[in-house]
């Protein structure tokens, strides 16, 4: 289908550089960040960018004080009505969501304000989520008629198990952040007037090891879709020995001999 996502609605994800830390941030505020399909394709082109960033960490979080409160309705009740267009918003941003989770990078969803249906799957793509105590996560889907499609169905019960995923998708109660920390859908639980302290004190460890190794550890944990276990430690062993001879590894070693 011929479709271009990037003209449909206003909107923007941004990316800013600093050091070995990425910050993507979802902008739409008249709508709690809504994903609009400008901001489907312009996340697209962020994950692009983050794929040769040789930074080690990534922070994903909304403008102002909302995540993200899912695709924007102006424009997917419009301009994507069809059922080819839903397929193809459905498997963009399939694969998009995935390159961000497969990145070499730590990603840390940081969850103020609201995080329903698309929003509440963006912050599964994440390998760590901080979720404001006063947040609301919510997998909205059904009650607006829908089902889950970006790919948050099948990582929601890797998080969280499948009998509480399914009482999130078939109930769209809002998940109160306590019970999120239980359950393993939120990391670490802030209050909303300590975010960008609780994000640093989470990420600084992180920082302060050599890059090149936390992108390592972390592509270790990516093997290819559908591995078998044989593939799996293939792909480990890899990553490992071409570490062995890294220049990080010789420093640290100097302090040894």
């Amino acid at each position: 289908m011929n479709l271009d996502l990037g003209s449909l609605g206003v909107g923007d994800v941004t990316l800013k550089r600093s050091g070995d830390l990425a910050t993507v941030t979802l902008s739409n505020p008249e709508v709690h960040n809504a994903i609009s399909g400008r901001m489907m394709s312009r996340l697209a082109a962020v994950v692009e960018e983050l794929e040769s960033f040789d930074g080690s960490v990534v922070v994903v979080r909304g403008a102002g004080h909302s995540f993200c409160s899912g695709a924007d309705l102006r424009v997917v009740g419009k301009s994507l009505d069809s059922r080819e267009a839903g397929e193809h918003m459905s498997r963009h941003m399939q694969e998009v969501l995935e390159r961000l989770r497969s990145l070499p990078l730590v990603s840390v969803a940081l969850v103020e304000g609201v995080a329903y249906g698309g929003g509440a799957e963006l912050l599964t793509a994440c390998d760590h989520r901080l979720v404001s105590k006063e947040a609301r996560i919510r997998f909205i889907h059904a009650k607006m008629g829908v089902s889950v499609g970006w790919g948050g169905g099948a990582r929601l019960v890797e998080l969280v198990g499948r009998e509480f995923a399914i009482r999130c998708l078939t109930t769209a109660a809002i998940i109160p952040p306590e019970t999120a920390l239980l359950k393993g859908l939120a990391t670490e639980l802030f209050v909303p007037e300590r975010s960008d302290e609780a994000l640093s004190a989470f990420i600084e460890p992180i920082l302060k090891l050599p890059s090149a190794s936390v992108r390592a550890n972390k592509l270790a944990l990516c093997p290819p879709i559908g591995a078998t276990h044989t593939q799996v430690m293939s792909h480990e062993r890899s990553i490992f020995t071409d570490r062995w001879v890294s220049k990080e590894r010789s420093t640290a070693m100097r302090r040894y001999k």
